[in-house]
C-alpha cells in the first residue's frame, strides 16, 4: 500500500507476480499433450488467485478493471494458442476468447468476493477492529477536489445493479446473503 492509498501501484505489482507464475508455468501451457481445461483449472488456481489476492477489500476503477481483464486475456491467448484462418495463424480476437473460456471473468470474480467479504464484515461484532473500521467515522478536513471512491461505495454499486435493497438486514442472515451471492454469480457476468 502506498501512502496515498493507491491501488493502481498494488495492483501492478499482482500483475507481476502473476506473470511470473505465468512464466513458471509456461512451458505446462505451451504444451499440446496437456488439455486446455487443465491449463484453464491452473489458470483458476494458481495464477488468478495470486493476482486478485485482497483486492476485493479495494475499490476498483475502470482502468485497474481494464489492466485485470488485459493481464487476463493475455494468458488465456497463452492457453488457447492462435487460430488458423485462411493458411494464416493469428492470434485470437476477445469475443473468441470470451466464448471458448465460459467462465467468470477476473473482475466479475473480484466483485463476488467483495460481496462475499462484505457479509462477513457486517456480520462481525463490534469489538473487531475491522469492524470499528467498517463503521468508523473520520475527522478532520478533507482535501480540495473531488472525494476518492470508497470501497463501501463500490459494493453498493454492485448491489444496486443486483436490485438488492435493504442489503444491511439481509447480510445478517446467513442464508439469504448466500443466495444472493449465486444470484450475483450469475448476473454479474454481463455487468
Amino acid at each position: 500500500m502506498t501512502s496515498l492509498n493507491d491501488i493502481e501501484t498494488e495492483v501492478k505489482s499482482k500483475t507481476a507476480v502473476g506473470n511470473k507464475c505465468c512464466y513458471a508455468l509456461g512451458p505446462i501451457l505451451k504444451r499440446r499433450s496437456i488439455s486446455q481445461s487443465i491449463k484453464i483449472h491452473l489458470y483458476k488456481t494458481i495464477i488468478r488467485p495470486t493476482v486478485i489476492y485482497g483486492t476485493e477489500t479495494r475499490t476498483l476503477t475502470s482502468k485497474i478493471e481494464k489492466m485485470l481483464m488485459t493481464k487476463e486475456r493475455k494468458i488465456l491467448r497463452k492457453i488457447y494458442g492462435p487460430t488458423k484462418e485462411n493458411g494464416q495463424w493469428r492470434i485470437k480476437i476477445n469475443a473468441e476468447l470470451i466464448t471458448k473460456y465460459k467462465s467468470q471473468d477476473i473482475v466479475t470474480v473480484i466483485k463476488i468476493r467483495r460481496l462475499e467479504w462484505l457479509g462477513q464484515v457486517i456480520r462481525m461484532n463490534e469489538t473487531r477492529s475491522v469492524e470499528n473500521i467498517f463503521e468508523g467515522k473520520l475527522e478532520g478536513t478533507r482535501g480540495r477536489g473531488r472525494p476518492r471512491l470508497r470501497w463501501i461505495n463500490d459494493a453498493e454499486d454492485d448491489l444496486r445493479k443486483l436490485r438488492v435493497k435493504q442489503w444491511r438486514t439481509e447480510a445478517l442472515d446467513r442464508e439469504e446473503w448466500a443466495s444472493i451471492i449465486r444470484e450475483a454469480k450469475a448476473k454479474l457476468k454481463g455487468l
